[in-house]
């Protein structure tokens, strides 16, 4: 069940980052900010995270200090993602 859970949060995070890549936003700084992320590196799931992006790459990842100054888009789980 917990690894369905963390299946469908990188999921999410994935399609976002390609509807992003398909706005043609590339050369402005967006921030996505959601409610939960896996860090693949330790298993574990980081609540309220934001991911910066700056063309069509991942410039940094941190608290809400990164959304300044850019368009924010905020990802919320949906009650069907939860398992």
């Amino acid at each position: 069940m917990k690894l369905l859970r963390f299946l469908k949060v990188c999921s999410i995070c994935i399609l976002a980052m390609l509807a992003l890549l398909a706005t043609g936003f590339s050369e402005q700084r967006m921030v996505l900010r959601a409610e939960r992320m896996l860090d693949v590196s330790s298993g574990k799931i980081i609540n309220n995270v934001y991911v910066a992006v700056e063309g069509q790459k991942i410039a940094a990842l941190g608290g809400a200090e990164l959304s300044k100054g850019a368009k924010q888009i905020k990802m919320v789980a949906t009650a069907g993602s939860h398992s």
